[in-house]
């Protein structure tokens, strides 16, 4: 039935419907966020094409159409496509970390159709949010892993002053996903870029309390936000033990390949602070009102 749907998908000359697009997700070998680099867009992008809350651009559904006739032919020139560009995403990094750029900051997450007026208000000043997963595994609402509220907790104790943690989430919409394994998966971090190795050492601070043993794999999502959507989303998949030092070598050979491109280039680079350790980007009290958990003013 898969097959005969997209087939019908290939064969199509109109626009595609968020319906369309979750057959090719769900039919194709290929993950969204494989697609979307394949494609030129962010993730993000396609999760709004799923939902229905943008269009579906007349130039990405021909691309999706032509994958769907490749794969249903027999060819291999997408997945060779993707292998590729998984390579150069990856190079000069361990094989556990992928950083990749995002359109993603602090204004797309507060301004997603589920965080409504006061949530937006309450959450203006965070410059480390806890943000949901959307159209996972075809959820229809934003979810977040098992054991969210107890990592909101512990990154809110041990965070000083000028970091302020929230969730992107009012208590009525809280969802979460049990996922049963060895791997333990958090909830995706969004953080200023000046802030990120402050963020990896928190981040590797819960992870260490949790006692997880190196038989056990973690996935870690961070966005860090730079200026004029110059986003990147890094993610770790791996050993519990090894994340902090493993992501903080990717993130400096970044900065490096990063640096080398600039110079060859001259495209802008990516700033980064010198000792973040020492430095934490000061939000704004004026614009703050304190939430409890998920977003209810205190």
């Amino acid at each position: 039935m898969s097959h005969e749907v997209l087939q019908a998908i290939a064969e199509g000359t109109g626009a595609l419907s968020p319906m369309d697009l979750q057959f090719i997700l769900s039919g194709l070998p290929y993950s969204q966020a494989e697609l979307a680099r394949l494609l030129g867009r962010d993730r993000s992008t396609l999760s709004k094409y799923k939902s229905g809350e943008n269009p579906i651009d007349p130039l990405v559904a021909s691309a999706l159409r032509e994958i769907v006739r490749e794969f249903l032919a027999g060819q291999t020139r997408t997945s060779s496509a993707l292998a590729d560009d998984k390579s150069a995403t990856r190079r000069a990094f361990d094989d556990r970390v992928t950083i990749e750029p995002s359109t993603e900051d602090f204004e797309y997450w507060l301004t997603r159709s589920f965080v409504k007026e006061d949530l937006r208000n309450c959450l203006g000043a965070s410059n480390f949010l806890l943000v949901p997963a959307e159209g996972f595994r075809e959820e229809h609402v934003p979810v977040f892993p098992l054991g969210t509220e107890e990592f909101l907790q512990h990154l809110k104790e041990l965070a000083p002053p000028d970091v302020v943690v929230d969730i992107c989430i009012t208590d009525e919409e809280y969802r979460e996903l049990a996922l049963h394994g060895l791997k333990k998966i958090l909830a995706t971090v969004v953080v200023q870029q000046a802030m990120l190795p402050f963020a990896i050492g928190l981040l590797a601070n819960y992870v260490s309390s949790k006692t997880f043993g190196s038989d056990h794999t973690v996935k870690v999502e961070i966005v860090a936000v730079g200026g004029a959507k110059d986003s990147l989303r890094i993610t770790y998949e791996g050993s519990a033990v090894d994340f902090q030092s493993t992501v903080l070598k990717a993130v400096e050979s970044f900065k490096v390949q990063l640096s080398q491109t600039s110079d060859h280039h001259a495209h802008p680079k990516t700033q980064h602070h010198k000792n973040p350790s020492k430095h934490h980007p000061s939000p704004q009290p004026q614009a703050h009102q304190q939430c409890d958990e998920k977003g209810k003013k205190k």
